[in-house]
């Protein structure tokens, strides 16, 4: 799989189901190109995070 293959992911996961909430996460860092093909209403963690930080992460997207 290459670096790209998480966006490709969401993309065709949210072609599949339109209501699916995507939470991203990365160690490696965001460039503006993969910002502009991550799936509209998504939210990003970056690496590393802490356990309340993955919980709060999560609470947030559901709610969204």
């Amino acid at each position: 799989m290459g670096e790209d293959s998480g966006l490709d992911l969401a993309v065709a996961s949210r072609e599949m189901k339109p209501s699916l909430k995507v939470l991203y996460t990365t160690g490696a860092g965001v460039t503006d190109g993969m910002r502009v093909r991550m799936v509209e209403g998504s939210a990003f963690l970056s690496k590393p995070y802490r356990l309340d930080d993955l919980i709060k992460a999560v609470d947030d997207i559901l709610k969204a």
